[in-house]
């Protein structure tokens, strides 16, 4: 696992379920901090940390998701 991977998967689909930051648990289904090999539906507004190099497979959002980015956030996508 790398760096930011932290915990398993929620069976490759995380959703977040509260507005906060990506990195913390309590935002995501299943308690988990989304991973390079999982779908993330973001029902919310999440912000990416400064410096945060989130990696996930696909993004899908509803009206209310967004992401928001600090100082050198970045989300890779497609892995």
């Amino acid at each position: 696992m790398g760096a930011f991977e932290w915990g398993t998967t929620c069976q490759g689909l995380v959703t977040s379920l509260k507005a906060g930051n990506w990195h913390d648990t309590t935002v995501w289904s299943c308690n988990v901090v989304p991973i390079s090999t999982d779908i993330v539906q973001l029902n919310h507004v999440v912000t990416l940390p400064t410096n945060y190099p989130a990696q996930i497979t696909t993004l899908r959002n509803s009206t209310t998701g967004k992401v928001t980015y600090l100082s050198g956030a970045a989300l890779r996508l497609g892995f």
